[in-house]
């Protein structure tokens, strides 16, 4: 059961008689963070290129999501170099 779906999030109820792969339509990069019943589990490469994330068995509520601290420094870094362009090109 699809709780939430987002470009960053995903939040999904998962009930299985077996353990298995729960596979996300995302590209598989190291800054995706999971977790499985709110602790934090690893990510796996699945299919190749998407995002996995290891289920065992049983009714598991499991989160996949990116985490917004990389987005934010990456965007106030590319601010502050194109601030100090700026000031380099007025002198």
């Amino acid at each position: 059961e699809v709780l939430r779906e987002a470009p960053d999030h995903l939040a999904v109820n998962v009930n299985s008689s077996v353990s298995g792969i729960l596979i996300w339509s995302r590209t598989h990069l190291s800054a995706w963070r999971a977790t499985i019943d709110g602790r934090q589990t690893a990510t796996v490469l699945a299919d190749g290129h998407l995002v996995g994330v290891p289920v065992p068995a049983g009714e598991h509520r499991v989160e996949v999501y990116w985490p917004r601290l990389p987005v934010v420094s990456g965007a106030l870094l590319a601010v502050l170099a194109l601030a100090f362009v700026a000031y380099l090109q007025r002198r």
